[in-house]
């Protein structure tokens, strides 16, 4: 059975976006690798989930 999307609001960028959290092949975030230090630091600095947007512009440098 496919799992159903749940429309979130980043955190971040205020964006909405479906994700797949109950079943994670499916979530957008397999999109990128995060390593332990970012992961870490969105721990810190978020309750939910984040876009995938805004994880690639992480990855790339930019500021939590």
């Amino acid at each position: 059975t496919m799992s159903k999307a749940e429309i979130k609001i980043c955190p971040r960028c205020e964006k909405e976006f479906e994700c797949h959290s109950s079943a994670m092949f499916l979530c957008q975030c397999n999109q990128v690798e995060l390593d332990e230090e970012l992961m870490e630091q969105l721990s810190d600095n978020y309750d939910d989930c984040i876009c995938v947007e805004c994880l690639k512009q992480l990855i790339a440098g930019s500021d939590i």
